[in-house]
């Protein structure tokens, strides 16, 4: 049913105004999906974006309506005004919240833009598994909020059925709607073929000696993302073959990494490359991609990989294991078991048809996970 106030939200176009919320623009992988978003709509001017503070680091997203509230504080209410004031001004008709505090920003405004019947769609891109941080304090607020917050919210979007599990659980079915979106793969400069002289060129500007078989990682170095068992695994298959490791990724085990990589002796057999703004080269000099996670809501850079029919070998769990099919278009590991993950890699070192065929059918696999899709599916859920 639409109501006199629900058609002041449309444009002539039949678009609804969405205003996206997220506590901020460090790097992460919910940033990296909104930046997408974003940058495949760039003439879209119904969609904006109010990140609630200030960090050291930015993703930068090349859209007008992108604005961060000038504060570094994670305890400011201020940014409420932000998210009231471009309700009004842009006669917002969506609030999409993405990460715990935007939900509860954007749950108060709502609460209080009740009479304007403005939609609230809460985004879960994990904390309904375990909150980033740790914090027992800030895990308890979590389910505390989503219990309290359930009967008013009028769509939960959950990156993975695992996810939406334990949402469903969490709220003791509370839930009005939900739905699962899995994530998108970015745009990042894919190239359909690469010839055999710009790829040894490319190994050799990042340092990658010859006749190398080539691992690779991308991901925040923290525990859960299995970090340790890709080395050891690494280890394991450095004494068979001649191999060589690249991880791109920052986070706070970054210290802790490159001293295990010197403890393991594997200073000579790789490199640790810290935030890597352009992928897509990085991407092109892996001969096979590894996904270690411990536990992950759903996963995003085995994705990216497949698009670069880079044959992945990835843990298999919950979440993760929604979005590729073993020996299809993925090798699937057991999760904490680097033995079990060097034999996966093993074998796409002896058997380059098996490589090739796993690269070719992922490359298809993530092309299901297109921007544009997901920017279709999203506006479908906004008009219904």
């Amino acid at each position: 049913m639409t109501t006199h106030s629900d058609t002041q939200s449309i444009d002539p176009c039949g678009r609804i105004a969405v205003l996206h919320i997220v506590d901020s623009l460090d790097f992460g992988g919910t940033q990296t999906i909104l930046k997408s978003l974003f940058e495949a709509q760039t003439d879209n001017r119904h969609i904006f974006l109010l990140a609630l503070r200030e960090t050291a680091r930015t993703v930068s997203i090349d859209h007008p309506n992108v604005k961060i509230f000038p504060s570094p504080s994670r305890f400011s209410l201020w940014p409420i005004l932000s998210i009231l004031k471009l309700a009004k001004a842009h006669q917002i008709g969506i609030l999409h919240c993405h990460l715990f505090r935007s939900e509860v920003f954007g749950y108060l405004a709502a609460l209080i833009l009740w009479t304007k019947s403005i939609k609230l769609v809460l985004h879960e891109h994990g904390s309904a598994i375990a909150v980033e941080s740790g914090s027992r304090l800030e895990r308890f607020a979590y389910c505390c909020f989503q219990i309290l917050a359930a009967p008013r919210v009028d769509l939960h979007i959950a990156i993975s059925q695992f996810v939406q599990q334990s949402l469903m659980a969490l709220t003791f079915q509370r839930m009005r709607k939900s739905v699962v979106l899995y994530n998108p793969v970015r745009n990042i400069g894919y190239h359909e073929q690469i010839l055999p002289e710009n790829n040894a060129q490319l190994k050799e500007s990042w340092g990658i000696p010859p006749g190398r078989f080539v691992l690779g990682i991308a991901s925040r170095i923290v525990r859960r993302k299995g970090w340790r068992d890709f080395l050891d695994a690494a280890s394991i298959l450095a004494d068979e073959f001649p191999l060589y490791f690249l991880v791109a990724g920052d986070g706070p085990e970054f210290a802790c990494m490159q001293s295990e990589i010197v403890t393991k002796n594997l200073s000579e057999l790789g490199r640790v490359l810290g935030y890597v703004e352009n992928l897509a080269d990085f991407y092109s000099v892996l001969d096979c991609f590894v996904m270690p996670s411990l536990w992950e809501p759903a996963g995003l850079s085995h994705l990216e990989a497949q698009y670069f029919a880079v044959p992945v070998v990835a843990c298999n769990i919950p979440g993760l294991n929604e979005t590729v099919q073993d020996q299809t278009n993925c090798l699937l590991c057991r999760p904490n078991d680097p033995q079990d993950m060097a034999a996966k890699i093993r074998l796409l070192i002896t058997r380059h048809d098996l490589g090739d065929r796993i690269g070719r059918a992922g490359q298809e696999n993530a092309r299901r996970f297109s921007i544009e899709s997901y920017i279709q599916q999203l506006a479908t859920l906004y008009s219904s």
